[in-house]
């Protein structure tokens, strides 16, 4: 099966600790971030924690209903949910679904299903970035909206700063961008931000990239260059 999407968390809402983790670890084995919560109350607080990208919801919990749980979780996210249940009349499926769920898997059902209706809903709420948004680089990958970088297909973990940096120099590859310009572009002209606050910041991110990405060179004087590695992979 194709792997999710870079970065992808379900959150799992079950109390049957063999559920939680038959479906855990088969999540996992597909590519997926797994955050598991086994009562209502905890899923809800682990919805503004873990903001998970779908969310695969029980209807019976012990301490309030799934679709208590599934209606107090529309005014967190607009994340998918899919409600799992051993109920199958009409009226506990139409119930779910008014109460903001996106899909309803009547009991038993195999992980595979249960796998490929959340990808079939992730793809109906997440729009289709468009081409020209995705900033690519030799091995580096980027996406300005997203705030989210790759480097051969795996996140890097970039802080505001790190990678507002990346940013200004893939947009300008085999360009040098001054100093001034990517003291603009990164603190916003703060003239309390030294030279020092950069040169660290372009240290930490050469840290992160390595050799494989190619390599941000410094132009004494002047500013910086990025030459990217020659390989091309888009995450």
């Amino acid at each position: 099966m194709r792997a999710p999407a870079i970065d992808t968390t379900v959150l799992l809402i079950d109390d049957d600790p063999s559920i939680t983790e038959l479906f855990g670890t088969a999540f996992e084995r597909q590519g997926f971030t797994v955050a598991i919560s086994h009562r209502g109350r905890e899923g809800l607080s682990r919805v503004e924690a873990a903001s998970p990208d779908v969310i695969v919801l029980d209807v019976v919990l012990p301490d309030m209903s799934g679709i208590a749980v599934c209606e107090a979780m529309r005014k967190l996210t607009t994340a998918p949910i899919l409600m799992i249940s051993g109920r199958a009349s009409e009226a506990d499926v139409v119930g779910a679904l008014e109460a903001g769920a996106d899909d309803y898997l009547i009991k038993p059902f195999g992980t595979a299903e249960l796998v490929a209706r959340m990808r079939a809903a992730l793809r109906r709420s997440t729009p289709a970035e468009p081409p020209d948004s995705l900033i690519t680089a030799g091995v580096l990958s980027l996406s300005p909206s997203r705030r989210r970088a790759w480097l051969r297909g795996q996140a890097l973990d970039l802080p505001d700063k790190e990678f507002s940096l990346l940013e200004a120099l893939l947009r300008s590859p085999d360009r040098v961008v001054t100093r001034a310009a990517l003291m603009r572009e990164v603190w916003g002209g703060d003239t309390s931000v030294t030279n020092k606050a950069l040169d660290a910041t372009v240290r930490r991110l050469r840290q992160k990239l390595g050799d494989a990405a190619g390599g941000i060179v410094t132009v004494r004087g002047v500013g910086f260059r990025f030459e990217p590695a020659g390989e091309r992979l888009d995450p």
